[in-house]
């Protein structure tokens, strides 16, 4: 996009639902209307013209050549509504610019009213149209320039690697967490190059500014004389020297507001060129920004998804916090169970926590869009983890689930994915982050009602159950080297090991 602010149409409804879940219906979904609009002081001779810029796709899904976006106006005299102009779905390029005169003499009344609306499936979050910058103004054909300096994308967060951790974590941290390379990307909506100015990032805390850092215009500006014309100028910015959020706050979670201006030396419209974001630091580690432009997730039955956080300090997990999106079809009666890994040199090794088969999750849509849903552990117990693992699922369905996946923070090299058990593990194909947060144990979990219950490290485990390759068998240390013997139900020997793993395929 060329600014913030980018309305986007899809398939989902005002609540983040489907218009049509489990069909493949397609028809008009999203309709955004503008209010009555006084032109009847104009004529055709005023020269009125509606502009804006479109995408299809974006960072969404592709729309086929049979889905469309669509403008109409409304005649106040005629009661009705007519088509001016639309384009068919296609792969992404870049914001296209449309320039319309209005040319009808049934317009310019007291009550003109214009419309876009999509025409696409009504499933899920699917066949994007993305629009931008409308404006309704007296005008001229050869004026097409949105003279605007901007932010191209918003900030989400000002920590070196997630969108939120727990506080306690982060005030007993040692060294500065915030990031070296904060990224930035800029739009010199000007036809000619334009000076920099130094931009400014400002922390406020219950309303108090409590720091502030300075943008370098040089840095900002790809360190050019100037803003190039007509271009994106990208910039990444090391903060760590100048500023810390304040660690001697003694709350169990805490919030910051973040402000952040830059300027160009021309007139533009203001709204766009700062950017505001909450810095929330809760209970859990988060690598999303809270937004969902795809859904993904393996897709077998066993198969399993895996997600790697490297945590400020080792603590205690409580459960996971999960976005599913309900996309085309509903599978909210399909089964997984929540898993927690330990780290085995880059991979999820041992297993530290499993649901019991008896007693499996189902993904859960939650009112709203992009809300999350937490999931506890069983008996609400506390699970030991290094600063090192992993979270996630073994899916008991063949079906793909759904979670929601932020596609504007790159993250892939923290997800995995096996289709074997847990045999191997493989990387995420995709770009972008997986809308799944571990919850800590915190001080909030009296607000939560979880328990003090820790897992035994003295204990034999045994799985995954049920299993069809692979049977693991974890023992505590002293006796890593015991024999272990696999029994039918008559008692009959099958197999006998000295390892930590039975193979069962070839068994009945």
């Amino acid at each position: 996009p060329r600014t913030l602010g980018v309305m986007t149409f899809d398939g989902l409804d005002a609540n983040g639902y489907p218009y049509a879940i489990g069909t493949t219906t397609t028809n008009y979904a999203d309709y955004l209307t503008s209010k009555p609009i006084d032109l009847s002081g104009y004529d055709l001779s005023d020269s009125i013209y509606i502009s804006f810029l479109y995408q299809s796709e974006g960072l969404g899904d592709i729309p086929e050549p049979s889905d469309s976006l669509v403008l109409e106006f409304y005649s106040q005299g005629q009661g009705q509504w007519f088509h001016i102009w639309s384009d068919s779905g296609t792969v992404v390029a870049p914001f296209r610019l449309v320039h319309i005169p209005i040319l009808d003499l049934n317009y310019f009344s007291d009550a003109f009213q214009f419309r876009f609306k999509n025409y696409g499936g009504l499933s899920g979050a699917l066949d994007h149209f993305h629009l931008d910058m409308v404006s309704l103004k007296q005008t001229e054909y050869s004026d097409t320039l949105f003279s605007d300096f901007s932010f191209v994308y918003p900030m989400n967060s000002l920590l070196k690697d997630y969108t939120s951790v727990p506080w306690d974590h982060y005030k007993s941290s040692v060294d500065n967490k915030l990031t070296d390379s904060l990224f930035i990307s800029l739009y010199n909506g000007s036809d000619t190059p334009e000076n920099y100015l130094d931009g400014s990032i400002e922390v406020f805390y219950n309303g108090l500014n409590e720091g502030s850092y300075t943008l370098s215009g040089f840095v900002l500006a790809e360190e050019e004389i100037n803003y190039s014309p007509l271009d994106y100028a990208d910039s990444y910015h090391d903060i760590t020297g100048e500023y810390e959020y304040d660690k001697s706050l003694t709350g169990f979670s805490e919030e910051f507001e973040v402000l952040t201006n830059v300027t160009a030396q021309f007139d533009n419209y203001e709204p766009n060129d700062s950017t505001r974001f909450t810095q929330g630091f809760y209970n859990y580690y988060s690598y999303d920004d809270g937004s969902a432009e795809a859904a993904f997730g393996p897709t077998g039955s066993q198969s399993q998804l895996a997600i790697h956080f490297e945590a400020y300090e080792a603590d205690s997990i409580i459960g996971i916090d999960l976005s599913f999106v309900p996309s085309v079809n509903d599978v909210t009666d399909k089964l997984f169970i929540l898993t927690v890994w330990e780290d085995d040199n880059g991979n999820p090794g041992n297993v530290l926590y499993e649901d019991d088969v008896f007693s499996p999750r189902t993904p859960l849509y939650a009112q709203g869009e992009n809300t999350f849903v937490p999931y506890f552990f069983a008996d609400t117990q506390k699970v030991a983890v290094g600063t090192s693992f992993f979270v996630g699922w073994r899916q008991l369905d063949p079906e793909r689930l759904n979670l929601g996946f932020d596609r504007n923070i790159d993250k892939s090299k923290e997800i995995f994915y096996s289709v074997d058990g847990g045999g191997n593990w493989l990387l995420s194909p995709f770009e972008g982050s997986a809308m799944l947060r571990p919850i800590f144990s915190t001080g909030m979990d009296a607000s939560l009602g979880i328990e003090s219950i820790v897992e035994s490290k003295n204990e034999i485990l045994i799985y995954p159950n049920p299993a069809y390759d692979i049977i693991n068998v974890r023992v505590p240390s002293p006796q890593s080297g015991t024999k272990k013997i696999l029994l039918d139900s008559y008692g009959r020997i099958l197999k006998e090991t000295n390892s930590n793993r039975f193979n069962i395929s070839a068994l009945n």
